[in-house]
């Protein structure tokens, strides 16, 4: 249940944003926190093996990116997949390095 309100959360401003053609009033900084929140739960079900967590938030996540996208300027998009990239890898690998840390 609380996967399917994460996923549905960001489909009404989607659908907004594409009959509406135009942006006004919506936080970048916002929506780049709900697609890094996405990016993140995503991974931690990857890491855990949590197929719901997973699914879930990666729907959540592809809606996040894609309001993201038409919020950002067009350079800023450019720079957007790289942005993705660096969450996941810090998600994902940071934890692996603190193990390492602490068993030295």
């Amino acid at each position: 249940l609380g996967g399917a309100i994460g996923v549905g959360a960001g489909i009404p401003q989607f659908i907004k944003l594409l009959k509406l053609s135009h942006f006004e009033g919506l936080s970048k900084a916002s929506w780049m926190l709900f697609l890094s929140g996405s990016i993140a739960w995503a991974t931690f079900g990857l890491r855990v093996h949590s197929i719901s967590a997973l699914i879930c938030n990666t729907l959540a996540g592809i809606i996040n990116f894609c309001i993201v996208l038409m919020l950002l300027s067009k350079y800023a998009k450019v720079f957007l997949p790289v942005y993705v990239l660096l969450i996941f890898l810090i998600i994902f690998f940071l934890p692996l390095c603190a193990e390492t840390i602490s068993a030295m």
